[in-house]
């Protein structure tokens, strides 16, 4: 979208970290009563100044502005929600519009397949049905790139699941974030939030005592109609063809993720400790005989180095085991492990922090406590 209006990534991302230090400095005690929070910042802070001194290639502005963004500006958040978070009308409105941003950005997915093209695109790339086909064809929304779009929803769609709706509205959510994804055309999106809802009535019909046999019995029923519809859009209508097409692991799609790792063959670890520049990077991806990575993790162990990145993932875990604290422990796990499902399955977290930031914030917006009073009865 930001293509589109033509505002630069960089300067965007740069303008969201300045913005978010204005807001932090005043309130600046409240972030430091959070230990965990403060030293993320701390750390992706003194990273960045390490990384933009030793490394003054290409790409290292935009790595560092997508480790900068999400600590910064949920601080920010932070900053001034803690404070009295119970009747916080900022938390309330931000959980409205966390279900406008879900139908408005599921809606422009299906409308576009609708359509037959996109409406903003990706960059200059613009897909249509008449170029790639109705099996080939991938929504595009608001991200741009259908493997964006397919993360955004998918941790939507893991929130709505454990949240306090009722099942009526919970599966007509969740069916709607389904569909788009089927939209976006990403193979393991789809065969990933498949076994999720699954695990999901497993665990409601099996183990959850707080639920009614009545709105079990429900989940039943609306679960039997979903996969009656996802089967006929699936199989009739051509949605996730792609999938039905090449299966989950074509020949270059799998060869892509196990050759990869041969990059470990040709370079020791030690090469990776501190990070490696862009023109390094693309040396080592020559010599291994790779184009793309399509893995996240190892794209962030190249660039950031292997060193900072477990310091970096054991800071943000530190982060969400104190953001998480109120969850019960299946719930937290299901969301947790469908964030990294989903987003383990390509390379989009290399791109920007917009993904992780949303994470973050939406374990705030949906903490068990607090969740229930911001969402209307009748729902």
């Amino acid at each position: 979208m930001l293509y589109k209006i033509n505002i630069d990534m960089k300067l965007f991302q740069a303008i969201m970290i300045g913005l978010s230090i204005m807001l932090i400095l005043p309130r600046i005690n409240m972030v430091l009563t959070n230990k965990s929070l403060w030293m993320l910042m701390l750390i992706v802070s003194a990273y960045s100044i390490f990384k933009l001194y030793t490394d003054v290639g290409e790409g290292t502005r935009m790595i560092v502005l997508q480790i900068l963004e999400p600590p910064f500006v949920y601080a920010a958040f932070y900053s001034i929600t803690c404070d009295n978070y119970e009747e916080n009308e900022l938390i309330k409105k931000m959980t409205k519009l966390f279900f406008i941003f879900y139908l408005f950005e599921t809606g422009m997915a299906i409308t576009e397949r609708v359509l037959g093209t996109t409406i903003l695109g990706w960059n200059d790339i613009e897909f249509s049905v008449e170029y790639s086909g109705a099996s080939g064809f991938r929504s595009a929304a608001l991200h741009g790139h259908p493997l964006y779009n397919a993360l955004m929803v998918s941790i939507s769609m893991a929130f709505i699941l454990f949240s306090p709706l009722k099942i009526k509205y919970k599966m007509i959510l969740w069916s709607m974030g389904y569909v788009a994804i089927l939209c976006f055309n990403t193979r393991g999106s789809i065969v990933g939030n498949t076994l999720l809802l699954a695990f999901y009535i497993i665990y409601v019909l099996l183990f959850d005592n707080s639920i009614s046999s009545r709105t079990k019995g429900r989940l039943v029923m609306f679960s039997s109609i979903m996969t009656i519809v996802g089967l006929f859009l699936f199989f009739n209508v051509g949605l996730g063809g792609r999938l039905a097409e090449m299966g989950l692991f074509d020949e270059s799609s799998a060869q892509t993720r196990i050759d990869v790792w041969t990059i470990f063959d040709n370079y020791p670890l030690e090469y990776f400790l501190w990070g490696i520049s862009h023109e390094s990077m693309q040396d080592v991806m020559l010599v291994s005989g790779i184009g793309v990575t399509e893995n996240f993790w190892i794209d962030q162990a190249l660039r950031l180095g292997v060193v900072f990145l477990f310091i970096y993932i054991l800071a943000y875990y530190k982060l969400m085991k104190r953001i998480t604290i109120d969850y019960p422990f299946v719930h937290k796990m299901f969301i947790s492990g469908a964030f990294i499902l989903i987003a383990s399955t390509n390379n989009s977290l290399s791109s920007n922090g917009l993904a992780l930031l949303y994470f973050i914030i939406l374990l705030n917006l949906f903490n068990p406590l607090h969740i229930s009073d911001n969402i209307a009865d009748k729902y």
